[in-house]
């Protein structure tokens, strides 16, 4: 502000006052056109929100950018007439209706992304101003209890279609066992021709064929918990076939078990997934064979696919009945990497095939493998009965012996079976042609027994014969020296290890060329 004095006709001062610019008012960023500034806003919103899927995520999480357009009456002005920054529609029992409704209306027609935490307490005028809308959503993730999807069932301003729609999530989280009539397809009201991710926990699945657009890429169904919502195999096939772009499928106590008996039929119809990457199964074994075996997966391009397997319930007879579906799986992919870790502390079990190229650059998403892993606990409390088998020789002697594994050149290994268990000698038969051992970077310590072990001479020949006789290099992850009960120190543990190195190079072995010692 600038003053001026001068004087009237009688004398007295007069004061001219002027208001030059502020000084904010040269600042580069004021002199942006709209345009550019709306992207800048965007990409603000897109860094600082606390994505709605988030487990810690809520109203203030999600629009924190808020913030940028109470700088200034600028930004604030851009910031209104700009749709793309209203667009996440977020609902949840302790949000503002007005918040709500003010959001649908700056958002104008642009895309939404819908998310209902909890409805319980939203006013059903609100309500149904948002389901209306998902005529114009890209994206609807609902998470809420098994009576507020009653009363989203029940409101009767479904739109007839949502041609935008491409991502759906349902989830129930009241933690019941609820009866069939409880779970309400409520998604089936709308017509969704571009929908391509489908994702339902606890949420009762149509799986009728055609019921789902063709358009769908990735179906998740889990189940877990209702005894109710389990289907046969064959009406996932038929499902399946109606859907040729599918590339992931992930099921989740979704199909009924079978008995072993019918896993070794002809499968009833063979379907084609040219498009498939990505298969995760956590169902009876049988169920899981009986699947594989009708599907025709792409040759060019095996996926990845992962087994998770109740190792309480699995007996002889159903890993039996999958060996041949999983032994041609095997076949295709030929691999020359494999992984066999049972977890230490808790009753877990991974087994693992991989297809690794010879290119270190080479992208990981695009690795086929095959992952069986078992389990007997349920957060670290062992529900398997006393004096059941140790998990690595049940599947040792059962799978990896008929598996093709003559390529594999690279073995990562823990086991917790003692050293004279015969499931050594049966892992150096079913990989005679490994030449890197590796021990897996668990949290806790790994004896140097398990190494002795795995390279010691085997237990069922008259002449020293020993595992893993190519072996020519070792990277041992977290290894204890010391005897676990202090009563062996480490010189003498090491000791051990360099004499059994010795007498494999006297017996004609390939010298251990490089031995990598490390900390995860």
């Amino acid at each position: 502000m600038e003053e001026t004095k001068s004087s009237d006709d009688q004398g007295a001062p007069q004061i001219d006052v002027v208001v030059l610019p502020q000084c904010d008012d040269y600042a580069p960023i004021h002199r942006l056109p709209p345009e550019i500034l709306n992207l800048i806003f965007v990409a603000c919103q897109d860094a600082v929100a606390l994505p709605a899927r988030h487990k810690w995520s809520n109203t203030r999480s999600i629009h924190r950018w808020v913030r940028v357009i109470q700088v200034c009456h600028y930004w604030r002005e851009v910031g209104l007439n700009t749709p793309r920054l209203w667009t996440d529609i977020y609902m949840s029992g302790t949000d503002s209706p007005q918040r709500i409704r003010t959001f649908l209306e700056r958002s104008q027609q642009a895309p939404l992304t819908i998310t209902i935490r909890d409805c319980s307490s939203i006013q059903q005028e609100t309500l149904c101003a948002v389901i209306a809308e998902i005529a114009r959503a890209e994206r609807v993730d609902i998470e809420m209890s098994c009576s507020d999807f009653e009363r989203i069932e029940g409101i009767n301003c479904w739109p007839s279609i949502a041609p935008l729609l491409r991502s759906l999530k349902t989830r129930d989280v009241s933690r019941i066992k609820a009866v069939p009539d409880t779970y309400r397809v409520f998604f089936a009201k709308v017509l969704a021709p571009s929908l391509e991710h489908l994702d339902t926990d606890c949420s009762l699945v149509d799986w009728m064929p055609g019921a789902a657009p063709v358009s769908l890429t990735t179906l998740l169904v889990a189940n877990s918990q209702s005894p109710y919502a389990v289907t046969s195999v064959e009406s996932v096939i038929e499902f399946l076939a109606r859907l040729p772009h599918l590339e992931r499928l992930e099921l989740v106590d979704a199909l009924e078990p079978i008995p072993a008996q019918a896993v070794s039929a002809p499968p009833h119809k063979k379907v084609a997934l040219p498009r498939m990457r990505r298969l995760c199964l956590t169902e009876p074994t049988t169920s899981c064979a009986r699947l594989l075996g009708s599907l025709d997966l792409p040759v060019s391009q095996i996926p990845q696919i992962t087994m998770k397997l109740d190792m309480c319930s699995m007996d002889y007879t159903s890993l039996m009945a999958a060996v041949p579906i999983l032994s041609a799986l095997v076949q295709d992919i030929s691999p020359n990497v494999i992984i066999i870790q049972e977890h230490p502390g808790n009753a877990k079990f991974d087994l693992t095939v991989y297809d690794l190229p010879d290119d270190p650059d080479a992208d990981p998403v695009t690795v086929p493998f095959i992952r069986m892993a078992g389990t007997t606990s349920v957060r670290n409390f062992r529900v398997a009965p006393v004096g059941t088998p140790p998990l690595a020789p049940s599947l040792c002697y059962n799978l990896l012996a008929r598996l093709p594994l003559e390529l594999v050149t690279s073995c990562s290994l823990h086991t917790n079976a003692p050293p004279d268990d015969p499931i050594w000698d049966g892992i150096a038969r079913a990989l005679p042609a490994v030449e890197h051992l590796v021990t897996p970077a668990f949290p806790v310590p790994t004896e140097l027994q398990i190494v002795v072990t795995a390279l010691g001479a085997c237990g069922d020949s008259v002449t020293p014969k020993y595992r893993m006789a190519n072996a020519t290099k070792l990277t041992l992850y977290n290894i204890r020296f010391r005897d676990r009960s202090c009563e062996v120190g480490a010189k003498t543990k090491l000791q051990e290890l360099l004499d059994l190195l010795l007498c494999r190079r006297e017996a004609g072995c390939p010298p251990i060329q490089k031995v990598w010692l490390g900390r995860a």
